[in-house]
């Protein structure tokens, strides 16, 4: 063939075809791409997703007197000057986490995966907060409350994880023991 005034000359070559030893090769584009799929495969295998979550794996111990149911409508908090309730459980990946009193303020910030305005405050929260820390003299902790499997965002544990909230989550029990505790309807 030519091409303007040089000879370009184009022959085919038979490709051999790769012997059983080089595609293991550990620089061979067939273990590479094995070693992928089988990495895929272990990580899909041991990622958490909703078969994973078990919702009566979570106990949780309440003591002291429970709250008043809060109010719809009325002159504020019937309870405002009484001690919470005193609660033991455990977070998403099963750390203990105990809400009590230690001396110092503590919030607590009830949250339900399918409620559409928990889902705006986790939004909202976590990046406020990624911006401006908790203060040290104040303990910050989050219930996820009122876990239903029929319900959107489930599960909790994935829908907190996606949003990479920062606050330290005791998980309620079927019951929602945790929030009635606290006079939650």
């Amino acid at each position: 063939m030519y091409v303007g005034e040089k000879r370009i000359i184009i022959t085919k070559h038979k490709k051999s075809k790769p012997s059983r030893k080089s595609f293991w090769r550990l620089n061979s584009p067939g273990f590479l791409s094995g070693s992928l799929i089988i990495l895929i495969v272990i990580l899909c295998s041991c990622t958490n997703n909703e078969k994973d979550f078990d919702h009566s794996n979570f106990k949780v111990d309440v003591k002291g007197t429970p709250l008043s149911p809060m109010p719809v409508r009325g002159n504020g908090d019937p309870d405002l000057s009484f001690i919470a309730p005193i609660v033991e459980g455990t977070s998403f990946d099963g750390n203990p986490v105990k809400i009590a009193p230690t001396g110092k303020p503590t919030v607590i910030l009830f949250l339900a995966h399918w409620c559409p305005h928990c889902q705006t405050e986790v939004d909202m929260l976590g990046s406020w907060i990624k911006d401006n820390p908790i203060p040290e003299n104040v303990r910050f902790i989050s219930v996820a409350a009122a876990i239903d499997k029929n319900r959107p965002n489930y599960p909790p544990n994935l829908w907190l994880e996606k949003s990479a909230w920062p606050i330290e989550t005791i998980v309620d029990d079927k019951k929602n023991s945790i929030a009635e505790a606290f006079g939650l309807p």
